[in-house]
């Protein structure tokens, strides 16, 4: 059975949450929340970046077939 007195973080140099100061655990609250912010802000960047690619990769297969259709035509006025 495990210790209830001793932290069972990975982390054997920050002590556990139950004897910090509250100040500093406040602190740590408004760290994560920033943290949490940022994170969600990235997810939503990479989200459009993601959407942004995909209409890309649409725009360039379009554009790719585009000139497959222009060579095709053009060699037909070659043999003409």
């Amino acid at each position: 059975m495990l210790d209830p007195t001793t932290p069972h973080s990975s982390s054997s140099n920050q002590p556990s949450a139950r004897f910090l100061p509250p100040h500093i655990l406040t602190s740590r609250i408004a760290e994560k929340q920033a943290e949490f912010e940022s994170l969600s802000q990235l997810r939503e960047l990479s989200a459009g970046l993601a959407s942004q690619m995909e209409n890309l990769e649409a725009k360039l297969h379009c554009l790719a077939d585009g000139t497959e259709s222009i060579a095709f035509i053009h060699s037909f006025r070659r043999v003409c």
